[in-house]
This record gives structure tokens, sequence and C-alpha cells, in this order.
């Protein structure tokens, strides 16, 4: 009997012919019906209908077909590619990963804004994409980067994370990945409903979030020479900032840049370290101190080193590292506008998308 979360294709109804041939996403457990007879839900790709259909009345042998990734001469599936091709299915590094992925199917396009709160269309966009899709999404500001595959109504989730998982222990599973609550709920080539997806994406929003509330109470107010009201306006939107302030933002947005790059072209000679606890931390304890070496650099509040920590426990499965108050500085004042000068790209939250569908073989 298919579990939740199994692709099926339906056949032998005589009571609705018309959905005989469709292909949906299995919803639930089998359960009674209220009439005796045993079914579950499944929501149809094509028709965009959840329908109650007995276990006879599906078919599994079409779990994959619809995953092929057009531009390999072999069929393949996202999955296939990442065991076969062994240098990307070792990659630890999420950004690498990602653009390692990218790169065997498509060039690189500039990066857009991932803007997702409730104000904005891009997250409607996502869920109401039809068809494969591939999508990169990048944290820079939270120091990780995760691609989604979607394939009409389903999913799944890729990513890896420096010096702990690789690209095809997040999608194959074993030892490393046991106790890992990020990769029961997201990885392992799990098949996912927008549902899921969307808490997913509220993790993002909330990364957002706290990134402009850590920039605007502690990290923007150690630059030298970054007073309380430019705090104030980088760490929320130019939108709000008056305008003779967007004018000459950008000399201080690009200080703030050299100071933060100054001290991690340090992290890896001398280290960066955390003390106060280390791990989770009690959200009433003393502040979180911050090194470079023996140099105190920052001191997080303990609730918002917490919260930095939940977070990253649930996107990852693993504790936040303490670098990553230099990416929010780096990357996340003012992230909605700025772009790489290079390639005109978004370089702080963004997304790149690609129609896997009109990929030219």
């Amino acid at each position: 009997m298919p579990g939740p979360c199994s692709i099926v294709k339906i056949s032998g109804l005589k009571s609705a012919p018309e959905y005989n041939g469709a292909v949906g996403l299995v919803l639930t457990e089998p359960g009674d019906d209220g009439n005796g007879v045993i079914r579950q839900q499944v929501r149809l790709f094509k028709h965009k209908k959840v329908i109650h259909v007995r276990e006879s009345n599906m078919d599994l042998s079409h779990d994959e077909r619809d995953w092929i990734i057009p531009s390999k001469k072999i069929k393949i599936t996202l999955l296939e590619l990442i065991s076969a091709e062994k240098s990307l299915g070792r990659q630890d590094v999420c950004h690498k990963f990602a653009e390692d992925l990218w790169s065997t199917m498509a060039e690189l396009p500039p990066a857009q804004p991932l803007t997702l709160d409730h104000g904005k269309t891009f997250r409607k966009d996502l869920m109401d994409a039809t068809g494969h899709k591939l999508f990169w999404l990048g944290l820079n500001p939270a120091a990780h980067h995760f691609v989604l595959e979607k394939m009409n109504c389903s999913w799944r989730v890729f990513q890896s994370y420096v010096s702990e998982y690789t690209a095809a222990d997040w999608c194959f599973g074993g030892r490393v990945m046991q106790g890992n609550i990020a990769w029961s709920k997201w990885g392992g080539g799990k098949i996912l409903i927008d549902k899921e997806v969307n808490e997913l994406l509220d993790l993002v929003v909330e990364w957002q979030e706290l990134v402009a509330l850590l920039l605007k109470r502690v990290l923007l107010k150690r630059v030298p020479g970054i007073d309380d009201r430019t705090a104030h306006w980088l760490a929320g939107s130019p939108l709000d900032a008056p305008e003779e302030f967007r004018k000459n933002a950008g000399h201080e947005i690009e200080k703030i840049r050299m100071w933060s790059k100054k001290y991690q072209d340090q992290i890896e000679p001398l280290g960066c370290t955390v003390f106060g606890g280390g791990g989770m931390q009690s959200q009433k304890g003393p502040p979180i101190r911050i090194f470079i070496g023996t140099e105190h650099i920052f001191s997080i509040p303990s609730s918002l080193y917490e919260r930095c920590n939940i977070l990253n426990q649930k996107l990852t499965g693993e504790p936040v590292p303490p670098s990553i108050f230099f990416n929010m500085l780096s990357t996340g004042v003012w992230w909605e506008f700025i772009r790489d000068p290079e390639t005109g790209g978004a370089i702080g939250f963004f997304v790149r998308a690609l129609d896997i569908d009109n990929i030219i073989v």
C-alpha cells in the first residue's frame, strides 16, 4: 500500500473514469471513508483536485518518470545525478554544491532578491509554478544555501553542510545523518507537499527578520563610525530611510563590508570562537561573546544567540557557526536592493530559478 508522499497513477475508476490515467501525490495514511471502505487521499496534479482512492486503484510504477532531467543523454533524475556524479555527491560546501549542480544543466543567471513575506508575490509564484522547476535559495547572511526541486505539486530539498555532511549524505542517509532533525524532515529524497515547503520558507523569513534585529541591536554598532541613527536606518528597508540618508548610504555600507571582511579574512588563520557556554544557550544567561583569535568582537544577547541556534538546527540540523555574524554584516544590510557590481545579481538573500522542462539538450 503506498504511503504518504508517494507518487501514484490512478486506474480502474468506474464512478469517475475521467481521472483514470491521472497522476497524483498520496496525502494520507489508509483510513475508513465512513462507509467501511479503506481509502487514501490523493492530490491530482493536472486536475488540481483531491480524491479518495482505494489501493487497488493506485499504481506506484509511475514514481520517477516525471522527475527526469532532459539535459542528460541517459535519462536520469536529480537524485541519480547526485549519486552518479561523485564530485557533486562529495560536495559539502553548500553554495558550491548548488553552483555545481546548476552548472550541470544551465548557465548561472543573475540572482534575484528572495522576498518571501506575505506582502510580496514570490512565495505565491513559487507555489503556483507547474512543470519541472529548480530553485536555488541563497541565504548568505545566514551562511547557508539549499536547492528546491519541484515537479507540479511535489517537492524535494537538497543541501550539504561543510565538514558535517555531503550532498550524497543528505540524499541517501547513513550513520552521519542519524539524529539530524532537518534531514528527518526534509532530506533523504523525500517527496514533500506545499505545506511542508511553506514551513521551510517560513524559516527563511525568520532568518531575514532575525538578521535585521541583530544588525540593529548589536552588529552595526560595533563598526567604527556607525552611530545609532545610521544603524537604525541601515538595519531596516531603504524605503523607510530619509532620501538624504539614502543618497549617502553607499559609503557607509562599503565601510561596514570592509570592516567585516577584515575579520572574515582572519577566521581561517586565527579561528572564530564563542564563549559563554557554547551550543544551545539559556535565553536569560549572560551575553555570548564572539572572538577572532584573542580579540573580542561581538557580545550577542543570549536570547538572540539561542534563536540563531534554533533556526540553524531546524534548517540544517547543525549548531549555528559563530562566524555567521560577520556574514550578516557583509551581506545582510539592505539586501533586497544591493547588487553585485560585476553580475548585477542580489548578494544577500537571493533566489535563482531554472525551468528544467525547457532545457535545450
